[in-house]
């Protein structure tokens, strides 16, 4: 008697799929989606962090241009009127020794050139000699009114008193820079808070004083021009350019090094280098400007060409200079 064997229907065994073969395939799956997440986080973070440097760099450039604003508006302020006279805080000091112990030297001050009233300090005083002056020439002598600094100033006014560039700064300062000698130019420090009376950043100005520095890119346009006596000794009578080898560390810059100076960046480029245009950086500029103000009276200076090139000239009389 023959035995029928009968299979199952189905697929035969060696067309089915090995067992545990979806579970591999969902652990598989788990793990590319939990690296995807993490790739995800962590550009997400990144992205965070991003927009965090961006918004403070924002904040940094607007504290940056809120120095520049308060900078010009100080300086029209206190230095805009023809009748304002700047200079450097060495010139408070009683000698060079007393000059090398401020501070601050390199601040710019700026005085009144008049009396509070607007007034003139010079008088006519014939029986003197000609004209008095009323800052030296009277017992209680007028002193000059001292307007302020050029730097940044909180809330802190003192720091607009004369004497403040005689002291260093005992809140936070910015340094910006230093002389030959290691004379930092510090600036007060001048905190910015947000809408919550949080910091949220710090600012600090100064303006320096171009008309102290020497204008190294000024050319001697008749040096080699010859002149006929007595006219080649004319341009003696006066400095047609600054003299580099007279400076510390002198060197001689090339006529065509001087004309290309843009900037003062430039400098080193030329000869002098790098050091020294840094050790030079508050006697030099390569670009300086000013007005022929007449900071006594206002308005622009008088021209006395005529009256030099004529003896029979004649200068009109000027209110109390009569």
């Amino acid at each position: 008697m023959k035995t029928l064997l009968v299979r199952p229907f189905g697929l035969p065994e060696s067309a089915r799929s090995p067992r545990g073969f979806a579970l591999v395939v969902s652990v598989m799956l788990l793990v590319l989606i939990s690296l995807l997440a993490v790739a995800m986080t962590g550009l997400a973070s990144i992205e965070l962090r991003r927009s965090g440097s961006a918004d403070h760099l924002t904040t940094a450039r607007d504290n940056a241009r809120l120095a520049l604003m308060q900078a010009l508006a100080q300086l029209q302020k206190t230095a805009g009127p023809d009748q304002r006279i700047t200079a450097g805080a060495e010139l408070l000091a009683k000698d060079e020794t007393e000059a090398k112990t401020f501070a601050n030297p390199h601040w710019t001050g700026v005085w009144r050139s008049t009396q509070a009233d607007g007034t003139s300090f010079f008088t006519r005083n014939d029986t003197a000699g000609g004209l008095s002056d009323l800052r030296y020439a009277v017992r209680n002598a007028v002193e000059p009114e001292f307007l302020g600094w050029m730097v940044s100033v909180g809330e802190d006014t003192t720091k607009l008193s004369k004497d403040a560039a005689k002291e260093p700064l005992t809140d936070a300062a910015i340094d910006l820079g230093q002389d030959e000698q290691g004379r930092k130019v510090m600036a007060p420090s001048v905190a910015m808070k947000d809408a919550s009376n949080q910091p949220s950043g710090h600012y600090a100005w100064w303006a320096g004083d171009l008309g102290v520095r020497a204008n190294v890119a000024t050319r001697d346009a008749w040096e080699a021009q010859a002149q006929s006596e007595p006219q080649k000794w004319w341009r003696v009578m006066a400095s047609q350019k600054a003299e580099t080898e007279q400076m510390n560390g002198g060197v001689k810059l090339a006529d065509e090094d001087v004309a290309r100076l843009a900037s003062g960046q430039t400098m080193a480029l030329t000869a002098a280098g790098k050091q020294w245009a840094e050790n030079h950086v508050f006697n030099v500029t390569v670009d300086s400007q000013g007005v022929l103000a007449d900071a006594a009276n206002g308005g622009l200076k008088r021209d006395l060409t005529a009256f030099l090139s004529d003896g029979d000239g004649q200068i009109a009389a000027k209110g109390a200079l009569a």
